[in-house]
């Protein structure tokens, strides 16, 4: 069990946002199509708040700060396959 809160949120937050785009009544074209800019948008996210600690790391325990990091080259690389 993943107890890291931050990844847990995001994770969770991606998850719903799919699950609401499948049961909104569009066209299947449009769905994947809104499917798609929302994981970029989450990539982007993502990327943007991993420099964010990047630069900020001085102000992070080293470890919290690496956990961090892991999790979310997991979630970049998550969304980047969908």
């Amino acid at each position: 069990m993943d107890k890291n809160p931050i990844f847990a949120f995001l994770a969770g937050a991606a998850a719903g946002a799919v699950v609401a785009l499948l049961f909104a009544p569009d066209k299947g074209s449009e769905t994947r199509a809104k499917i798609s800019r929302k994981a970029e948008e989450g990539l982007e996210a993502a990327k943007a708040l991993k420099e964010s600690l990047k630069e900020s790391g001085n102000e992070l325990k080293e470890d919290v700060r690496e956990r961090i990091l892991e999790r979310l080259d997991a979630l970049e690389r998550t969304l980047e396959k969908m």
